[in-house]
């Protein structure tokens, strides 16, 4: 520890995640080039290992479904996706993170940078919220670590999918072209 200036292991930092909703729909994406270039403070290595998506219906009070310990305690929540390097690491941790409950490093997927969430149980007009972590791969002694999942976070995003607006038509042009007077817009 006094080696490392007593500065202790963190996650790698957290992407920057943009969204839209569309009907009965939800893409995130995001940009990890910090994630994916960060340098642990402890071990001077890029352990980062991917991203994991979480999807809350009540403001991030609950982030779908829980992982509980083997004594029925919650200690993580499922996510909806796992995107992780190619690398080698994968699976189960070998270090328990809770009493019975192993982290899952996931199954060398690949990274992805878009998620679209158009799942059965998302509904029109129902505000959901999103977050996008980064995790590390730790080490063989050092449990993995993830980003925490705070609401108002640059990872955190919140959409609500809506059908179409009835009677919308679209007026098939591509650009409005200015004609007279003094314009400092741009009409597309």
């Amino acid at each position: 520890l006094a080696q490392s200036d007593f500065q202790f292991p963190s996650p790698p930092p957290p992407p920057i995640v943009k969204g839209f909703a569309g009907d009965k729909r939800v893409t995130l994406y995001w940009d990890g080039v910090q994630s994916e270039n960060a340098i642990d403070p402890v071990t001077r290595e890029r352990d980062f290992e991917g991203y994991r998506v979480y999807r809350s219906d009540n403001n991030g009070v609950t982030w779908g479904k829980p992982i509980t310990d083997n004594r029925g305690n919650q200690v993580m929540w499922e996510p909806l996706a796992i995107f992780d390097l190619a690398n080698g690491w994968q699976g189960t941790h070998p270090e328990e993170s809770a009493p019975g409950v192993h982290y899952y490093l996931g199954d060398n997927s690949g990274l992805k940078y878009v998620y679209v969430d158009s799942s059965l149980e998302l509904r029109n007009g129902i505000q959901y919220t999103y977050a996008v972590t980064a995790f590390d791969h730790g080490d063989f002694h050092l449990l993995p670590l993830e980003n925490p999942l705070n609401i108002g976070s640059q990872y955190v995003v919140s959409l609500t999918p809506n059908a179409p607006v009835l009677g919308f038509h679209n007026a098939g042009m591509d650009s409005i072209e200015h004609t007279s007077g003094r314009a400092t817009g741009k009409v597309t």
